[in-house]
């Protein structure tokens, strides 16, 4: 089924989570591919840098990088706990914008 954008006149506004919001609260985005089962964190305020602060966090910001579809990728939403720091793999953009790299969460980039 596809993602859809929420309508214009939306009866429950704030129902559907921003970039902006997600990174006001310190979230992850979790992107799981249902294709590849590969499942990858970011950061929501990386990702509300390079696709916008508007952007709604459960629509896929582009397609799995294995299996190059959005059709099976699903977004969520993950507040990270104690336990996950210096543990958790997450992509984080490198110096050129382009490029991504891996690093642990709570764990400072060189």
């Amino acid at each position: 089924m596809p993602v859809t954008y929420p309508p214009p006149e939306h009866p429950y506004p704030g129902k559907y989570m921003t970039y902006r919001d997600a990174a006001r609260d310190n979230l992850l985005i979790v992107m799981k591919c249902g294709g590849c089962n590969r499942i990858v964190y970011f950061l929501a305020s990386d990702l509300a840098q390079i696709v916008g602060n508007n952007h709604y966090a459960h629509v896929p910001p582009f397609a799995c990088s294995r299996c190059q579809t959005r059709e099976y990728v699903m977004m969520a939403t993950h507040r990270p706990r104690s336990e996950d720091l210096g543990h958790l793999v997450i992509r984080r953009p490198g110096p050129p914008i382009i490029r991504w790299h891996n690093t642990k969460l709570g764990v400072p980039d060189c």
